[in-house]
């Protein structure tokens, strides 16, 4: 009995049909934390029957990323494909080559691999993973390694001093890809796939993988940067702090995300916004302001991973940041601009604010500070409060000034002396 009790298991076990599955998940756009977690999370229940497709187009990215993916890939139970379609440049090539199999389209590319930054240690190790994942799925390890390394040579290929890229029919020709298809329709045509599965990213991984890339991150440091300016230049806390504290959030957000911070990169760079706070708070400029504005330059350029990059986004940053102030110092608080920025923009005559056309103010008034001057404050006269600019700078709280200039629609006022 219990033979054909066992009999019939193993009958059913041989006979029953188990329906393979093809998925199909894009690698687009930059290689980074977001990327990681969506490859892995999609592949790895995958069974042996089934199959993944990769349909790649990236430019490269985080060399951590890159070896994470590469790893599940090559993990997988699953027959991997990869199909170039477009570019598999810098990172991209190790999670191309990391597939069983590999094809290109028409007018596709791979290569141009060099690591970012290209020390000797990097450059080392990156060459290793390459080599590694090559000799595994037994793609031409020279040709790899010349995608990475300048100073390779290959005769009639590469030349000292030049990175290799290749087309779609030259990869092929030097062993790289097995074949070139037309586009990625005609790869599932031919392959005589009609029924697969797209792996998508979700709204929350899709905003994460939007926040890590450099140029969204260059974006929010200039942002950052220009707000918190603008918010040192008004009186009170207005959107500018917002907006500030939100550009500067994602920023970190994404660079972890990336795979290039730390946490020791935010300490950094939140221990520079308290001493420039500490700095406001008290006059002159001194060493809390210096090592405010060091520490803030480290967080970022930690925070970005590169040197390179850092110094390229710090720049326009600074740049961006400088013509946001002279405007202001210029202008003042009066445009239409810079009302609208504030939280508390209505200052009623109920409140005890006038405007200067309704001002009865003239040189040499003696006024008292109602709020810190940075330039822009509140100074009070005869029990009534007026906007102003002070042509000192950074002038305390409750401190006698002098006006010394009435123009248009502006107050300046400067310490006695």
């Amino acid at each position: 009995m219990k033979k054909i009790i066992l009999g019939i298991f193993l009958a059913l076990v041989l006979f029953t049909k188990v329906d393979a599955k093809v998925l199909v998940v894009p690698i687009q756009g930059e290689i980074n934390s977001a990327k990681t977690n969506f490859i892995d999370s999609s592949i790895k229940n995958l069974r042996n029957e089934d199959t993944v497709i990769f349909k790649i187009d990236t430019y490269g990215g985080s060399i951590a990323s890159a070896e994470e993916i590469k790893n599940s890939i090559m993990r997988s139970k699953a027959k991997t494909i990869s199909v170039v379609d477009n570019k598999a440049e810098s990172a991209g090539v190790l999670l191309t080559i990391a597939s069983d199999e590999v094809y290109m389209v028409e007018g596709s590319t791979i290569g141009s691999a060099e690591p970012i930054p290209n020390t000797e240690k990097t450059l080392s190790y990156w060459r290793s993973i390459l080599s590694d994942t090559a000799s595994r799925r037994g793609r031409n390890i020279d040709v790899i390694v010349a995608m990475t390394d300048s100073d390779v040579v290959i005769e009639n290929v590469v030349e000292k001093g030049k990175l290799l890229n290749l087309n779609a029919e030259k990869s092929k020709d030097l062993g790289i890809s097995d074949y070139t298809y037309k586009d990625f329709d005609e790869f599932l045509s031919e392959r005589n796939i009609k029924d697969y599965e797209l792996a998508n990213m979700n709204a929350g991984m899709k905003f994460l993988d939007f926040i890590s890339s450099q140029s969204v991150s260059s974006l929010l440091l200039i942002i950052g940067m220009a707000a918190l300016v603008v918010e040192l230049f008004m009186p009170g806390f207005g959107v500018g702090g917002v907006l500030s504290i939100i550009a500067f959030g994602l920023f970190f957000i994404g660079n972890i995300f990336a795979g290039n911070a730390s946490w020791y990169a935010i300490a950094i760079f939140v221990l520079g916004l308290i001493l420039i706070f500490i700095e406001i708070m008290m006059p002159g400029f001194g060493i809390a302001g210096i090592g405010g504005i060091i520490s803030l330059v480290l967080g970022v350029v930690f925070a970005m991973g590169s040197l390179e990059v850092a110094i390229k986004s710090l720049s326009l940053a600074i740049i961006v940041t400088f013509a946001i102030g002279m405007f202001m110092v210029k202008k003042g608080m009066k445009t239409n601009l810079f009302n609208s920025l504030k939280l508390n923009n209505s200052l009623s005559s109920e409140e005890g604010f006038l405007s200067v056309d309704t001002a009865n103010l003239n040189v040499g008034d003696i006024c008292l500070t109602k709020t810190v001057m940075k330039p822009t404050g509140f100074i009070e006269y005869m029990d009534v409060k007026y906007e102003a600019i002070s042509v000192d700078g950074y002038i305390d709280k409750n401190v006698e000034v002098e006006v010394s200039k009435v123009e248009k629609s502006k107050i300046y006022v400067r310490r006695i002396i």
